[in-house]
């Protein structure tokens, strides 16, 4: 009796274990496993070229590998480097219908970094985070404005009139088109204007956008000549970023331009000198070649850093004889005559026996005057004085 009790309360016992086991075996088997991420191995792009829309948008199939990998994140950079900021702002990335396929869209979001063509890095991640994979394919945009402008405006001007000293000289600077582009489809344009003078600054300077063509013009603000020294020449370098309807971008740089005095000076030399007793002498006669390339340079009369210069469009004309105090003296010195438009001057001196003179210094100035054509129409670019410094002696 009392060994059945016991077996049969071991039997209830073991029945009651293995119920016990089979069920925490079921709850075992049942229970969800939580899936490793799998970490991508490579990428591949479905093309090998994609182009940009005129809204600047795109979009790029590729495929990952392993196939179950899950790709959490794409940049699009101009080159594989993590640091290298974006070229296009990803938008939108899903997965595709068949498995490791996926679709992104992009925007350009700072069209001045697209080119007409350039090669974009695909830069994908998976969950981990980890690594990375990186494919590459050809950007193109057939909507860039790159090359398609370029400035056109002359290497140098007086910055003022010799003459008339309250007329300010603008420069003018035009965009035009290399090829079938059209000025008019620019929207806006950002000058900077870069002098290496140190005496001035770019906020010097007045620049105006023209109301008839597509440009501007850059004028010397009156307030800032106090800041040159005398014949100081400007030196500035120019970019120009201009905006299409399509919201492209173009940066237009060149070598820049120069801004002349009104005045330049011949300093005083052995040539340029001469005695009263001989200008007195009615049979004195002497002819020479003064070169003073230089000089006209720096007023302003120069194309680039050429030798040449056309003279074809200049006027010229004597000013006259004027004393160190800068009066006039005589408009048209019989004893002195200056010929050649050129960068030389023919000169006569002859003797003159009533020459009423003193001796001292004396400035022969001729006055130059040129403009520049675009379109068809001239535009004020010099209006400057050459003054050849002469020496008269006693003896």
């Amino acid at each position: 009796m009392k060994m059945k009790s016991l077996f049969k309360h071991a039997f209830c016992l073991a029945a009651t274990g293995f119920l016990m086991t089979a069920f925490s075996s079921c709850g075992n088997d049942n229970e969800p496993e939580t899936p490793q991420p799998v970490d991508l191995q490579s990428v591949t792009t479905a093309q090998a070229s994609y182009s940009l829309s005129e809204a600047g948008t795109v979009t790029i199939d590729f495929t990952a590998k392993p196939v179950d990998a899950d790709v959490s994140k794409v940049l699009l950079k101009q080159s594989p480097m993590e640091s290298d900021p974006e070229l296009l702002t990803v938008t939108s990335l899903k997965a595709g219908a068949s498995k490791g396929a996926w679709r992104l869209e992009a925007k350009a979001s700072d069209f001045s970094r697209i080119v007409a063509s350039q090669t974009v890095h695909l830069m994908a991640y998976s969950k981990s985070g980890a690594t990375h994979v990186t494919a590459s394919a050809t950007l193109a945009d057939p909507y860039s404005i790159i090359d398609r402008y370029k400035l056109e405006h002359p290497f140098s001007a007086g910055y003022r009139d010799a003459v008339e000293k309250d007329r300010w000289i603008s420069l003018p600077v035009f965009v035009t088109a290399t090829g079938e582009a059209d000025p008019a489809d620019i929207t806006d344009m950002e000058v900077q204007l870069h002098p290496s003078n140190s005496s001035v600054k770019a906020e010097d300077f007045i620049v105006k956008e023209m109301e008839d063509a597509s440009g501007f013009t850059v004028q010397l603000n009156p307030t800032a000549e106090s800041k040159l020294a005398a014949e100081e020449r400007i030196m500035t370098g120019l970019i120009v970023t201009v905006t299409d309807k399509n919201g492209r971008t173009a940066m237009l740089g060149d070598v820049g331009f120069v801004l002349s005095p009104p005045v330049v000076t011949v300093a005083a030399s052995a040539e340029l000198t001469f005695s009263l007793a001989d200008l007195r002498n009615p049979t004195f006669k002497k002819d020479f070649e003064v070169d003073y390339t230089e000089k006209l340079k720096h007023l302003g009369l120069t194309e680039k850093q050429s030798e040449t210069f056309d003279f074809g469009g200049v006027t010229w004309q004597v000013n006259g004889l004027y004393d160190a105090n800068g009066q006039l003296i005589n408009d048209d010195p019989d004893f002195l005559i200056f010929s050649s438009l050129t960068y030389k001057g023919d000169i006569m001196v002859a003797g003159d026996p009533v020459l009423q003179l003193e001796p001292g210094t004396y400035y022969y100035v001729s006055h130059y005057s040129a403009d520049w054509k675009h379109g068809g129409k001239a535009y004020p670019r010099i209006r400057g004085l050459l003054r050849l410094t002469v020496t008269l002696t006693e003896k």
